[in-house]
């Protein structure tokens, strides 16, 4: 989305679906939006500018995927549990048992008084804490957004397989180690903008 200001009107060009991976001309949404004054104008580009980039950054965690590395996949096929969930269902048993969970196909919202506190898509995992913990949370809900698989990692299925595979155990535990320094830095960002960069986690 590109910004312009002019004086007390605020344009924005916003950017449609792309097509065959082009981004046609004719995608482009032109939008105009006119103020009372130039500081109205200029506050709102600055918020809108902000939302952008943190959208962006959102974007970029999505295309991280560390559970498609070969290592783990290695492990979801031997040891997950497989559910499926239809659109606007609840998927109960993040609530029932201390486990890591994979979204392997579709996406979920976490939800906590009717309000959205995360979104895991394709690729993503949730639960990290309490598999690490042995605790369980019934703090969020879980709403899948459309049809979705969820593969499901406990700390007896993992142990049967890395106390057989030192290997696999420590590139397992590395990476979930990974997932939840991202996961805490993320929401320490948000609590305290500033804190930290995205370069900070780069080895």
């Amino acid at each position: 989305m590109g910004i312009l200001t002019q004086q007390n009107t605020l344009v924005l060009l916003v950017q449609g679906e792309m097509v065959h991976g082009l981004e046609l001309a004719s995608n482009v949404r032109e939008l105009q939006f006119t103020f009372h004054s130039v500081e109205c104008v200029l506050q709102m580009s600055t918020c809108l500018s902000e939302m952008c980039k943190k959208a962006h950054e959102m974007r970029g965690v999505d295309r991280e995927r560390p559970f498609d590395a070969p290592h783990m996949v290695y492990l979801l096929e031997k040891c997950s549990k497989v559910h499926s969930l239809k659109k606007g269902a609840a998927f109960k048993e993040w609530s029932a048992m201390p486990s890591l969970f994979v979204v392997r196909v579709g996406s979920l919202k976490m939800k906590h008084e009717g309000l959205v506190h995360r979104v895991i898509r394709t690729g993503g995992c949730f639960g990290s804490t309490e598999f690490m913990s042995g605790t369980v949370s019934g703090k969020f809900k879980c709403i899948a957004s459309e049809k979705t698989v969820i593969l499901e990692l406990t700390p007896q299925m993992v142990g049967s397989i890395i106390d057989r595979d030192y290997v696999h155990g420590a590139l397992f535990y590395w990476t979930l180690c990974k997932v939840m320094d991202l996961d805490y830095r993320e929401a320490m960002e948000e609590m305290f903008p500033g804190t930290w960069s995205r370069r900070d986690t780069e080895i």
